[in-house]
């Protein structure tokens, strides 16, 4: 959507018709994410016009006007591993519970674009995510298993966190990987 970039793997199967590059609205990608993870046994279809997406599943149809551009080559953009980056494995529910708490007793809204500083991020450190708002600082832990050479101390877009465990963990489920390189 301009902001942000998902890339995610899909276990199924998929039959294409035609094959599509396209970008779809965020919106559109968050519905397809929680409707795919609900465990539903739906056939989803998506038909890809020159301007709208059309998405079946079910009963359900959803339409979205596609957004322009060119998808830019990920794997490009997201670097390679590598033995030397710091990287946290912790479950995706708790790490959303912890970014969730510190956003509703902080009270910061979407439009501040509060960054939270997320430390801790060191092998045996405890995982931490505050942010230093009016009254805070508000601060949240959360369990993480982290290896990596150097200690890391990371500033996030809270809502963007949000948008991202919202996109690779929806139901809560499922292990959530962060890594960090100095590639910068």
């Amino acid at each position: 959507d301009g902001h942000r970039m998902h890339i995610a793997p899909f276990a199924g199967t998929t039959t294409c018709v035609a094959a599509a590059t396209t970008i779809l609205p965020a919106r559109l990608v968050k519905i397809l994410t929680r409707r795919l993870s609900a465990k539903s046994a739906d056939v989803v279809t998506i038909e890809v016009g020159e301007t709208h997406a059309v998405v079946r599943a079910g009963r359900a149809v959803w339409t979205a006007r596609l957004v322009g551009g060119v998808f830019p080559e990920w794997r490009r953009v997201v670097p390679a591993v590598e033995p030397s980056d710091t990287v946290g494995t912790g479950a995706g529910g708790a790490l959303r519970a912890a970014v969730g708490m510190v956003v509703r007793v902080s009270g910061a809204k979407r439009s501040m674009a509060p960054i939270a500083a997320f430390g801790g991020l060191t092998p045996g450190g405890t995982p931490t995510v505050e942010l230093r708002h009016e009254g805070g600082p508000y601060r949240a832990t959360f369990t993480a298993d982290v290896t990596g050479p150097d200690p890391v101390r990371l500033g996030l877009n809270l809502f963007y966190a949000l948008d991202a465990l919202d996109a690779v963990a929806p139901t809560g489920v499922g292990e959530v990987e962060l890594r960090m390189t100095d590639d910068a």
